[in-house]
């Protein structure tokens, strides 16, 4: 008798295209809710329903190139790697349907639903930790669906994605059996009702009244980096002659910072916080810039945030900084970019948060693509803190996306997140991810980016669990695992007995 299987139907076949244009737009700035529920559901019917090898590769292919196309524009990626990079991501995100498609079949139909959602998050916490921070984790897809985001103030990034596979794959069931499949579908829409339920219950509870005002400056600086950072990009570090022709445009851009600082105090900003390296000087000039932050910040009564990028004639790598000055005027620290952007030029710091006490709550901060690694920004929140700051300085193909991710950290943490952006979408949020304030990137050069932050967090116990349920998750996924080798093994068993 021929396996079912091996003769799938034309309306089997047709599931991939559904599948892999709704793929395109969970991805990118153009990502949408709806796109994740419906990519899952129609690709698995695909894999579940046509012959393994056929079913696999294609499914593989189309999501690659769905990929391509969701991310073309945003990653900073040129030639033959703006389309090998996201067409690698998108075969990755295609893995948990192979391990579907290899387990499903020796699982019962009460557990093989789990194979999917486990696998999911298993994957996107594996890649999480391969350089590439957390881009193209499902959770960014949802950004319009709060309430369901509030998941992440419990479990991370990994409540939205074993949602979404758990949909898929409860779904298919229903699809291939509605009578069988209604009791587990039941229990799923009822256990989503109380997500949705208690996350709209969180967005409603009473928020704290105090707020400090924030300003985030951002000058015009790219005359100065084509002359000094920017050619470390292509290993050409500056010479002393070099650097001297340029260090009067470095010094009259800082002069340009602390006019801007200037007035954002003058409208009552108590925190004031530069982009990301917006400051570009040499070496030899920071102890002077640093006196300067030290007396405005002791004159105006103001927390200071000065970000810049620090050079050294001759060295292939800048420094990345942030230089904390308190509003007595003192140091508080020299933070150090944990995570340097893929080919960006500079020094790595040594991975750890930095917390102030202030009569504005407790501060915390780190720079730009260090939020796409939610295991850093959690030291703050273990820290207690209140406010993340997060200057940051990117190309304008990564807005809204990546300040929308910087979003999730506070979702995670319950602080409020303030991200002055250099090209980007400037955005100040709450602990629930609820948008303060926001500025696009061709206003920024004009406009300060104002929020008025809350200076209490909110409950968010994901500091505390932490990587739990995805580690959970994957060894769940291990047990399945295991457990259908053994139900292959004891079919082969009983076969040539």
């Amino acid at each position: 008798m021929q396996n079912r299987l091996s003769v799938p139907r034309t309306a089997d076949l047709l599931c991939i295209l559904p599948g892999a244009v709704a793929a395109a737009f969970m991805i990118g700035n153009h990502a949408m809710a709806w796109a994740p529920w419906i990519a899952v559901l129609f690709t698995l019917r695909f894999v579940r329903r046509t012959p393994a090898a056929q079913g696999l590769a294609l499914g593989a292919c189309a999501w690659a190139l769905a990929y391509v196309a969701g991310w073309q524009g945003v990653l900073p990626f040129k030639g033959w790697l703006s389309y090998a990079v996201p067409a690698a991501a998108g075969f990755a995100a295609f893995l948990p349907f192979i391990a579907d498609r290899l387990l499903s079949p020796r699982l019962g139909r009460s557990v093989r639903w789990v194979v999917l959602p486990t696998a999911w998050v298993a994957v996107e916490f594996a890649f999480s930790h391969l350089g590439y921070g957390t881009w193209g984790a499902v959770a960014y897809s949802q950004i319009a669906l709060l309430p369901l985001l509030q998941t992440a103030a419990v479990v991370g990034l990994a409540g939205p994605a074993f949602l979404v596979g758990a949909f898929g794959s409860i779904a298919n069931e229903v699809w291939q059996s509605p009578r069988r499949g209604w009791p587990l579908a039941a229990a799923f829409a009822g256990a989503v009702a109380l997500i949705l339920g208690g996350g709209w219950l969180l967005l409603r509870s009473t928020e704290p009244r105090a707020t400090v005002q924030i300003a985030g400056i951002v000058v015009d600086n790219m005359p100065v980096f084509r002359n000094t950072w920017g050619p470390l990009s292509y290993g050409e570090p500056l010479d002393r002659e070099a650097a001297e022709r340029v260090r009067p445009s470095a010094r009259a851009l800082v002069q340009a910072l602390f006019d801007r600082s200037e007035q954002a105090a003058d409208r009552g900003a108590r925190i004031i916080v530069w982009s990301e390296a917006n400051a570009l000087i040499f070496a030899s000039d920071e102890a002077d810039m640093i006196h300067l932050g030290q007396s405005f910040a002791a004159r105006r009564g103001v927390y200071l945030f000065m970000a810049a990028a620090v050079m050294t004639p001759g060295e292939p790598l800048a420094e990345n900084v942030i230089i904390v000055i308190d509003d007595r005027g003192r140091v508080v620290d020299r933070y150090l970019k944990s995570h340097p952007t893929p080919g960006e030029m500079s020094v790595r710091g040594d991975g750890r948060v930095r917390t102030l006490p202030t009569r504005y709550g407790r501060l915390a901060w780190a720079i730009c693509y260090d939020f796409d690694y939610p295991g850093l920004i959690r030291q703050a929140g273990r820290a207690g803190a209140d406010i993340l700051i997060d200057p940051s300085w990117e190309h304008a193909g990564m807005a809204p996306l990546h300040s929308q991710m910087a979003a999730m950290r506070a979702i995670e943490t319950g602080a409020g997140l303030f991200r002055p952006v250099n090209g980007g979408l400037g955005l100040a949020v709450d602990g629930r991810g609820r948008v303060i304030s926001a500025l696009p990137a061709s206003r920024s050069l004009d406009e300060d980016l104002i929020a008025d932050m809350p200076i209490a967090r909110t409950w968010a116990p994901q500091v505390a669990v932490g990587d739990a349920f995805a580690w959970a998750c994957a060894a769940l996924l291990m047990i399945l695992m295991i457990h259908a080798m053994r139900a292959r093994r004891t079919r082969d068993q009983q076969s040539e007995a």
